[in-house]
């Protein structure tokens, strides 16, 4: 099982100070499902977004197709008022949220997809409520958008006056009546109209552009299928490429993540030229044998080694802009991607084990460095179980001119990132600190045993599970928010994606990065919230189905 979570932050300006930075554990609230049970793993909560004139924190439940409202006005006593059901015929599944407020638009938007993703996804926009109709039904007060894609995973407003809203879609393969379809995902702007309507434009993705800027393709064809089943059609670049995760700056610079094809892109949506496009990055990879990580769970210890010859795509989760020396920056939750399908009608794995990885290097690698890796891979107690990516493609180390492989390719940075939006250098890479942690001596017994551990049922003894993760992609960091501090201080928050528990960095003027606190209570993705008079970091479980509430402090 995996937790996955969201972290908002209410946030009150003061003084920088010299000390440290960290989250102290306060409130705790478990969220029924639409028949009021608190259940393990019931899917009541994945994803929020924040009213802060009214302190509503609405939370939406995938899995249990619900909503509720949650009153912050008191973060230290916060409460739910109200849980609502969604109807799964007409709505679907709640798969995304957002708020806008402006003068005339108090909007609370939802994203819906159909629960076997036979029709096209829709967006939902609502009025706000307020104490006086927190009990009265969800008043739709525009009309319902319907997308041209089916699994609407993130959106985000336009900065300005709550008029336009960019969703993106990941467009995952699934079946359909039997037959394997896998869709475009899409970045689609929905603008706010006249009267009710709301108008559709779908930011256009050109295959060349991708090609011409060697964004990884990980998918073209099935591996196999099962039951004598028909192999499906080659799938194009534009099918493979799948928009994760969306953010827009104070300049309406729009940044998608695009997970598994270890890329992003820039959209500016205050260009209003009829040519303007999407400019995509390749985000490359991170060296391991300048970084140290954990490839393996046979030798039930942390064992963290520097490994030539093996890198790691970054693969970005989750992503947040801030301002800092009067420029924008881009950070980054590294998290990782495996791409595999087993339906009957595609069987597909883009990985293999290290040990069965079975491949020629080219002369890139020194003699020393090819016999030690080729050892290390050949070795579970070293990573022969690391998951390493097996497409002969540039992007993964295969040298087109040798017929080899100049680097072996894992999965995920297992830190975060970040870069000068202005052109995607990247600035700041946190190589192997989040793991290096639990060897620092400052790690409690506690916490030692969430080393890359991943998450089991309510009954796990916690402590069976260290170290399973290591083989895949160590502690995934799946979300990321940014606390403005001061004007030369900003403070990020990053999840971890696999056993919870919450990294704390510093960001000071350069950008000068440093690691502040770790804390766990939960696995976390998160959300940033910035209102007077408040610090709460907000810690949304989806296993769980809970909100653990940090208060974000400074100790001198």
């Amino acid at each position: 099982v995996t937790m996955q979570t969201a972290l908002v932050l209410l946030l009150a300006v003061v003084s920088p100070a010299l000390s440290v930075f960290r989250l102290e554990p306060g409130a705790f609230l478990q969220l029924p499902d639409h028949l009021d049970r608190t259940v393990y793993n019931n899917g009541a909560a994945n994803k929020v977004a924040y009213d802060p004139q009214e302190n509503f924190l609405y939370v939406i439940g995938y899995r249990a197709d619900v909503l509720h409202v949650v009153d912050m006005s008191d973060p230290a006593n916060p409460s739910r008022l109200v849980t609502k059901h969604f109807n799964i015929p007409m709505h679907g599944l709640p798969d995304a949220i957002a708020v806008c407020r402006s003068e005339t638009r108090p909007y609370l938007v939802v994203s819906h997809e159909s629960p076997d993703q036979i029709e096209k996804a829709h967006i939902h926009i609502y009025r706000l409520l307020t104490p006086s109709t927190i009990n009265n039904n969800l008043e739709r007060i525009r009309d319902m958008a319907v997308l041209d894609a089916f699994d609407p995973k993130s959106m985000a407003w336009a900065p300005g006056f709550c008029d336009q809203i960019l969703v993106v879609s990941e467009g995952e393969p699934h079946e359909v009546n039997g037959a394997f379809v896998d869709p475009n995902g899409d970045v689609e702007i929905l603008t706010m109209g006249f009267g009710t309507t709301i108008g559709k434009t779908s930011v256009p993705i050109i295959e060349s552009d991708l090609e011409g800027a060697g964004v990884r393709r990980v998918f073209t064809q099935c591996d196999s299928t099962a039951n004598n089943n028909t192999m499906p059609p080659p799938s194009s670049r534009r099918q493979d490429l799948g928009p994760k995760a969306v953010t827009i700056d104070q300049n309406g610079m729009a940044y998608i993540a695009f997970q598994d094809n270890n890329a992003i892109a820039k959209y500016d949506l205050m260009d209003l030229s009829a040519d303007r496009k999407m400019h995509y990055f390749d985000l490359g990879t991170k060296d391991w044998g300048l970084a140290a990580l954990d490839g393996s769970y046979d030798d039930q210890a942390i064992a963290l080694e520097e490994r030539p010859g093996l890198k790691g795509l970054y693969q970005p989760s989750a992503l947040v802009t801030f301002e800092l020396d009067g420029k924008t920056w881009l950070a980054t939750a590294d998290q990782g991607s495996i791409r595999a399908y087993n339906f009957a009608t595609c069987r597909y794995d883009v990985s293999v084990t290290a040990r069965s990885w079975n491949q020629d290097f080219s002369g890139a690698l020194s003699e020393a460095d090819r016999i030690k890796l080729n050892a290390d891979m050949n070795s579970n107690q070293e990573i022969g179980r690391l998951r390493v990516s097996k497409l002969k493609i540039p992007n993964d180390g295969w040298n087109n001119l040798m017929e080899a492989y100049d680097y072996v390719t894992a999965f995920g940075g297992r830190g975060f990132s970040i870069y000068d939006a202005d052109d995607m250098t990247r600035v700041y890479d946190s190589g192997d600190s989040m793991e290096r942690y639990f060897v620092s001596g400052s790690a409690t017994p506690a916490q030692d045993v969430m080393f890359n551990a991943k998450v089991g049922s309510a009954g796990t003894v916690q402590s069976s599970q260290k170290d399973r993760a290591s083989p895949e992609m160590g502690p995934a960091p799946s979300d990321i928010i940014v606390a403005d501090w001061s004007n030369s201080t900003k403070v990020l928050v990053i999840s971890n994606g696999v056993s919870g528990g919450l990294y704390v960095y510093s960001v000071n003027s350069g950008p000068v990065v440093n690691f502040e606190s770790y804390v766990r209570r939960g696995n976390p993705g998160l959300t940033y919230i910035e209102d007077q008079g408040q610090r709460t970091v907000v810690a949304v479980s989806s296993t769980a189905a809970s909100l653990s509430f940090y208060t974000l402090v400074e100790d001198p």
